[in-house]
């Protein structure tokens, strides 16, 4: 109902009465009162009508604004889902539905499908629809502009638009909003480091990093005494860049960064001295804070468990199982479900083509092995030599060829005490000796990952996987293991996938759980290439493991291809290592018997000059065990031996070089196995593991093009948002 006050009609019944009644004094009175009574009456009901209007006004401001903070809710919660299938190396699928209405209309079924279609959430007591929208155009294949975070960085991106329609009880729109946003992925091996933690490059010796350097943290730069620190290449960090280190409030060397044409100190007064944007101006964007934090991977994302995504996708997975006395039990292939597959077992440990040869009894009548050591006598020792790793009979543990003698057909394997060499069983004459694609060994002793009371000896022993690569790609070929070519393009190369099935082998350091001594070593990979005549080249090679992985000598130096190391510590061992590791620790040359330890440093550790060409991805330790201030200044004992001890050693690499192109990247801690840095070249032999070698690194400028970069290269993504709006009309 609407009222109005008419003017005219009060003043023309105020004139009437006045007249009537102008000569007497009480007519006056009346018409005084009456007057005021209608005056009185017109206002009363105009503040009725506008306490009513008011009120309504309220209520649907409030309808509104509920609805907004809904449907925002709305578009947040569908954009991240959007994330989400980005980082599981998925793209969004589906189809939309053609308008609004038909997401809020329950008699049509055009509810569009997969990742686009409609969806129905309840927020604040608001029935919130959303649905997506996706560009004609995706992907587009981009460079990031000059000028923004990470410019220069290739990237995939994706557009999208999303619409979001909050509902009252009434069921009627109270909020409609529309975002258009772009969905960036961005491969993590383009940085010379991505750490998700705190990174520290805090007592490095003269070193210069030509890449981009990126913490999801805080950054810590130093160098040690006099040394120099270069970084030719763009440095961000979620929080704060500090000059100096972290395990101590100092600062010394040189830090230097380009701006970008030109190496520019930054400079540090005695102790650690914080940054800001505001201070870093003449860097021209070259050192950026405040960055928003990119969504990585998760560390489970590389457990061998079906559902995961490095497991589900791997072309291979070889697997050790180990029984609950730490005993090997066999090696096998498994299917994506976890289960064996037996065929291809078979064929990797029996049918693959390796040099094989058959033992026969020795001429006297001895047994095939003596004293000291085991010496089979064999048909033939054609493709064998010393320093081979070979297996005898059904026995899965390798056994290292000491020497070989072609003229009586012997082959001797050094002898095996406790971990050592020892006489193994030979069951007959029937057994065949063969140089390993896969074996098993406790032999290595890994004095950096502490066990037990302190002394020279308390380190561990480690039970291996050994992988021949360049063997392995031989049988997957010969052998089809992987049911595809070597050059199968999927995932842009093949994945591997190696690990340990045994106690502890799912444990999580991080959780209190203890620690494991298994590990992956990787061997005679220097090119990556089956030797088998007329078989494809690989288009790359990434291998996965959630154990640690050791690297014995070159990997990837020879036509190099595109590769990565995924796994949960990497470890560095030189072209020197003795595949038998008796020889890294000391013995009497006449009994082979392991002698006193005098150093953990000495002659039998002793690097020679080795080449790595590939990617890691590996966990690191946090220098003072959290991020950020609260890990200040905890001392050398909870330092993680920052970014130039990323790879671990355990050699002495003085006069050595470990010539390395690739790029270092950390989403978290070590999970199975792990120890604090303590220190190289130390007078405390408890703690003197190692001696660095010469650091010649630099990041691998191959994996600027797309093309090149490994396979199932991880990625973080980002969104960028264009366009927010509200439709008031609707």
């Amino acid at each position: 109902m609407k009222l109005q006050f008419d003017k005219k009609l009060f003043v023309d019944l105020y004139v009437r009465l006045y007249r009537l009644h102008r000569h007497q004094e009480k007519g006056y009175i009346l018409v005084v009162v009456v007057g005021m009574l209608v005056m009185l009456h017109a206002l009363l009901m105009a503040y009725a009508i506008a306490a009513k209007i008011e009120g309504t006004t309220t209520i649907a401001s409030a309808k509104s604004s509920t609805g907004f903070y809904g449907a925002e809710a709305g578009l947040n919660l569908r954009a991240m889902q959007i994330l989400d299938e980005f980082e599981g190396f998925n793209r969004p699928q589906g189809t939309s539905p053609s308008s609004w209405e038909d997401c809020t209309d329950a008699s049509t079924a055009n509810d569009g499908t997969g990742d686009f279609d409609c969806d129905s959430k309840t927020f604040q007591k608001q029935a919130v629809a959303t649905f997506v929208q996706e560009s004609a155009a995706n992907p587009s294949l981009i460079t990031i502009d000059p000028g923004e975070l990470f410019a220069g960085l290739s990237a995939q991106e994706f557009r999208y638009d999303l619409t979001s329609v909050a509902r009252g009880q009434d069921d009627l729109p109270s909020a409609m909003l529309t975002m258009r946003f772009r969905s960036r992925v961005v491969p993590m091996f383009q940085f010379l480091a991505f750490y998700n933690n705190d990174l520290d490059v805090s007592i490095p010796p003269t070193m210069n990093l030509n890449g981009r350097v990126h913490s999801n943290a805080n950054l810590y730069l130093d160098a040690a005494n006099s040394n120099t620190l270069t970084i030719n290449g763009q440095v961000s960090a979620v929080d704060t860049v500090f000059r100096g280190s972290k395990q101590g409030n100092t600062c010394s060397g040189t830090v230097n960064i380009f701006n970008p044409t030109t190496a520019s100190p930054l400079p540090c007064a005695g102790g650690r001295t914080t940054y800001t944007n505001d201070t870093v101006t003449g860097w021209n964007d070259r050192i950026v804070m405040g960055v928003d934090r990119m969504t990585i991977p998760e560390a489970d994302s590389f457990d061998p468990t079906p559902g995961r995504l490095y497991w589900d996708r791997a072309d291979l997975r070889v697997v050790l199982r180990v029984d609950g006395a730490g005993n090997p039990t066999g090696i096998e292939v498994r299917n994506q479900n976890g289960s064996e597959n037996a065929t291809a077992t078979t064929s990797l440990l029996n049918n693959c083509p390796v040099t094989s040869t058959t033992l026969r009894p020795e001429d006297d009548g001895s047994p095939n092995y003596g004293a000291t050591d085991v010496d089979l006598i064999v048909d033939s020792t054609t493709g064998f030599a010393a320093g081979n790793l070979v297996t005898v009979g059904d026995d899965i543990d390798s056994n290292v060829i000491r020497s070989i003698d072609s003229d009586d057909n012997e082959i001797t394997l050094r002898r095996r005490l406790g971990h050592d060499y020892q006489p193994g069983t030979v069951a007959s004459e029937n057994d065949i000796v063969r140089r390993a694609v896969v074996s098993t060994s406790d032999t290595f002793y890994n004095y950096r990952e502490k066990r037990g009371a302190a002394g020279t000896d308390a380190g561990t022993y480690i039970r291996m996987l050994n992988v021949d690569v360049r063997r392995l790609l031989d049988c997957a070929h010969s052998q089809n293991l992987m049911g595809r070519a070597l050059d199968d393009n999927t995932d842009g190369g093949l994945v591997w996938f190696l690990t340990v099935d045994g106690p502890d082998s799912d444990n999580n350091i991080n959780d209190g759980d203890d620690p494991n001594n298994y590990g992956v070593r990787l061997y005679n990979g220097g090119q990556l290439g089956s030797t088998v005549a007329g078989a494809p080249e690989i288009e790359g090679l990434t291998i996965v493991s959630d154990q640690a992985v050791y690297i014995r000598g070159n990997y990837n130096s020879t036509n190099k291809r595109p590769a990565s190391i995924l796994a949960d510590t990497i470890n560095v061992l030189s072209n020197s290592w003795s595949m038998n590791d008796s020889d890294s620790r000391n013995y009497d040359a006449a009994t082979n018997l392991q002698t006193t330890q005098t150093s953990l440093v000495d002659a039998f550790r002793v690097a020679t000059d080795t080449t790595i060409n590939a990617a890691f991805l590996a966990g690191t330790e946090i220098t003072g065990g959290v991020n950020g201030t609260a890990g200040h200044d905890r001392g050398a004992g909870l330092t993680s031996g920052g970014l130039n001890n990323y790879p671990r050693f355990h050699e002495n690499w003085t006069g050595a070089a470990l010539n390395y192109r690739g790029s270092f990247v950390s989403l978290d801690r070590p999970r199975r196995i792990s120890s604090p840095f303590c220190g190289s070249l130390s007078t405390d032999p408890t703690c003197n593991i190692y001696s660095p070698p010469s650091r010649n690194w630099d990041y691998d400028t191959d994996f600027n093009n797309a093309a090149n970069l490994p396979p199932l290269t991880p990625r973080f993504t980002y969104l960028i948002q264009e366009i927010f709006s509200r439709d008031f009309d609707r």
